[in-house]
């Protein structure tokens, strides 16, 4: 099994040993290969350093940025959203088509269990499946 991680950074050299750690874990306690899909953009901090040693081992892709942005911190404003997704959206493209059985998409800030892979399995294992549905 194949799992792509995507997850974007900013100024995060407070949680990005935590988060670092947690997927070393993850590839050395889950049976399955693992590549990286990472975005940082204009950080001011060490965060690019960090994420350039680690990946330099790792299957996948960094792209780094300076496009003078606007920091928001976690506040929920439309123009944030916006730039979060385009973020993503360009993480998505430089890894297409991906060949992975599974991607997840991971906060850099959020602490997650161990055994998150298995616990996502579970409940694919037994199609149980969210979907999102507009209803008009």
């Amino acid at each position: 099994m194949k799992i792509t991680i995507i997850s974007i950074f900013r100024d995060s050299v407070l949680t990005i040993h935590n988060c670092l750690k947690q997927l070393d874990e993850l590839e050395k306690n889950t049976k399955a290969t693992f590549e990286y899909f990472f975005y940082e953009n204009d950080s001011k901090d060490k965060t690019k350093d960090v994420l350039n040693k680690w990946m330099s081992n790792k299957k996948g892709k960094l792209i780094c940025e300076n496009i003078n942005t606007p920091r928001f911190g976690s506040v929920i404003k439309k123009e944030r959203f916006s730039l979060l997704a385009q973020y993503r959206n360009r993480l998505l493209k430089a890894g297409k088509p991906f060949d992975s059985d599974y991607a997840l998409i991971l906060d850099s800030d959020v602490l997650f269990p161990n055994n998150i892979i298995e616990q996502y399995l579970k409940y694919m294992r037994l199609n149980l499946w969210v979907l999102n549905q507009k209803i008009f």
